[in-house]
């Protein structure tokens, strides 16, 4: 039997299967699986950040509205305000959370810099102040079930 048969149809107990050449590489499944999770949370975490100009309107601020609400209705009346800031803060510290656990994981690389996180916290912060000014105008109310 050639050379090249038996190393494909000998069993190898090391975990890696053997390539074209005979060369021993690691399975692609657990390659795939190694990243698949950790992408997955940088993604949500990524949905969730303060990172990108466009989350605020269509995640975040729609996010905090509904659990601000749910727990002005059914928890605490009269503690929309509160609710809506701490939901819209947590939302936004969960995805910079998620992003940190994630992106070294699926790019083996280092945390990001404090410099960094502090900078997305303070924009964090800009519109939690815009959203506080929203409802002491009245623009943002809580709508009655």
């Amino acid at each position: 039997m050639p050379k090249e048969m038996t190393a494909l149809s000998t069993p190898n107990a090391s975990g890696k299967s053997p390539d074209p050449n005979g060369e021993q590489t690691p399975n692609r499944p657990s390659k795939f699986k190694g990243r698949f999770f950790p992408g997955l949370i940088f993604a949500i975490g990524y949905i969730l950040s303060p990172l990108s100009w466009w989350n605020d309107a269509f995640v975040n601020l729609p996010l905090a509205y509904l659990l601000a609400t749910l727990f002005n209705n059914f928890l605490v009346s009269n503690a929309f305000n509160i609710a809506m800031i701490v939901a819209y803060w947590l939302s936004n510290l969960a995805g910079i959370l998620f992003m940190l656990w994630g992106g070294p994981r699926l790019l083996g690389k280092t945390p990001p810099p404090r410099r960094e996180i502090w900078l997305s916290l303070g924009v964090s912060l800009l519109y939690t102040l815009g959203i506080c000014l929203l409802m002491q105008w009245g623009i943002v109310r809580p709508f009655k079930f």
